[in-house]
């Protein structure tokens, strides 16, 4: 007994030597490794890298070497800053590099890391002249894993100052692997979610502090950025993006279909605090599928160009008003080149709501020049503009059914059609029928029959020039 706890006691022992023998190695390499570091970085990059303070890992990190470099900067020559992060951890194999000096990368941590790509109004970046061309050796690489990226709570920042144009990304947390299957082919796959922190075109903002999440799969060959497939999820809204990105000069080419377009209403709430709450009640989804084409950089963004159907499930409730249906078919044109053709076009719109209330529309809304045309023909119980709570509406009553355009441009609004009403009934008396004609500057009425008060009415034809002047 006593020869065995000789024994162990010997072979713990030994086996704390060697552990100790083996930090010492870890800690007279630091030097060796940083340098190692540094020229291979050097072999990619005409950079300057700054690091305040390194650090070997600790037994934990076994069987691989692990080394922290603390508040790394990467700047170009000029000192632009072009990525920063508080902390780079690299684990490295361990027999490889004590045994055979080979220093292989087998995991990278990304702590508080901070991405720029800028584009000034020259459209000139800081990213300039920083890469080297390709090796002029014929010898093909061989294939090689970075098994583990992950970053946790980095931003990433690309803005192009001549197209207005700002994205700010807050990454909460992202995972990858990272391959290289020989010259010039790179193949990625992970995950990554976070905020849209800004999102601003021409000094206007369209997304805030909303969450995304990404996950798929980008293979880098020759020319080209290749997405297969890439699953985006934003404000409830899940899509499928497949095709890829040409990186030549003197910008890349975007070629991107999206497919699979899917949004859940009642989960909208869920990712934007903003929505208005009606959405909680509406069972429905909208879908669809477009592109994204075009160059982007050095003042040039890419055209969206999407088509959507919207349609709910079931009947909901929208402040007490009964609400049957809801269907809408429309298409988005977004053209940063073009600002007046970018619009939001309704080709169809259907509502069915409380006894018989219906309408009928479609119309468009550019996005840039802010103006509204639309076609209608509605049938509406006046009495439920109540429900709206529309002044002055409480007690009135009666059946209107329209037809007509609006349109609209800053201010200015204008509202042409025709249409009847009758049985109409408010506090000083009943319109029994009438038919109307409205147009921008006058509306012509015909045949009312009614009473006001104790007296009864009856006129054949009336004009009423100005009448939006009424409500200025």
């Amino acid at each position: 007994m006593k020869r065995f706890l000789r024994f162990v006691a010997g072979l713990i022992g030994g086996i704390g030597i060697a552990f100790a023998g083996l930090l010492l190695i870890i800690y007279f390499s630091k030097e060796r490794l940083l340098t190692w570091l540094i020229q291979e970085l050097g072999r990619s990059f005409s950079a300057k890298i700054y690091i305040s303070r390194t650090q070997v890992g600790t037994l934990q990190a076994l069987p691989s070497l692990g080394i922290t470099l603390q508040n790394f900067i990467l700047t170009n020559p000029r000192n632009d800053t072009l990525f920063t992060a508080q902390a780079v951890e690299l684990h490295l194999n361990l027999w490889e590099a004590l045994v055979k000096k080979n220093y292989r990368i087998q995991a990278i941590l990304l702590e508080s890391p901070k991405f720029w790509l800028i584009y000034d109004r020259k459209g000139r970046s800081a990213w300039a002249d920083v890469f080297h061309g390709s090796s002029s050796s014929s010898e093909a690489p061989s294939p090689w894993a970075l098994e583990k990226v992950r970053v946790k709570e980095g931003q990433f920042i690309y803005q192009d100052q001549q197209a207005g144009f700002l994205l700010m990304l807050d990454i909460t947390d992202l995972h990858a692997r990272i391959e290289g299957l020989g010259e010039e082919r790179l193949h990625i796959t992970g995950e990554s979610k976070g905020l849209i922190a800004h999102l601003i075109h021409k000094q206007k903002t369209w997304l805030q502090a909303h969450p995304f999440s990404l996950q798929g799969t980008l293979t880098y060959e020759g020319d080209w950025l290749l997405v297969s497939p890439l699953r985006v999820q934003v404000l409830g809204l899940l899509a499928r993006i497949e095709g890829g990105i040409k990186l030549i000069q003197p910008r890349p080419e975007v070629s991107l279909r999206i497919k699979d377009l899917d949004l859940d209403l009642q989960k909208v709430r869920r990712w934007w605090e903003d929505a208005p709450p009606v959405l909680d009640e509406i069972s429905g989804a909208l879908q669809g599928e477009g592109e994204i084409l075009g160059p982007v950089g050095k003042g040039k963004l890419p055209r969206l160009r999407l088509q959507a159907t919207l349609r709910t499930h079931r009947s909901f409730q929208m402040q007490g008003y009964p609400c049957h249906a809801l269907y809408a078919h429309g298409r988005l044109r977004w053209e940063p080149d073009l600002p007046h053709k970018s619009a939001l076009e309704i080709d169809s719109l259907f509502f069915a709501g409380g006894e018989q209330d219906t309408l009928y529309a479609r119309g468009s809304y550019g996005i840039h020049t802010a103006r509204l045309s639309a076609a209608f023909r509605i049938r509406l119980s006046l009495d439920h503009l109540r429900v709206w709570r529309i002044p002055h509406t409480d007690s009135l009553s009666g059946h209107l059914e329209a037809m007509g355009t609006l349109s609209q441009s800053g201010k200015k609004w204008a509202l042409t059609g025709e249409g009847t009403l009758r049985e109409a009934i408010f506090p000083a008396g009943a319109i029994t029928y009438v038919a109307f004609r409205l147009a921008p500057d006058e509306i012509i009425i015909e045949d009312l029959a009614g009473r006001y008060k104790d007296f009864r009415l009856r006129i054949p034809s009336l004009k009423v020039r100005s009448y939006a002047r009424l409500w200025d």
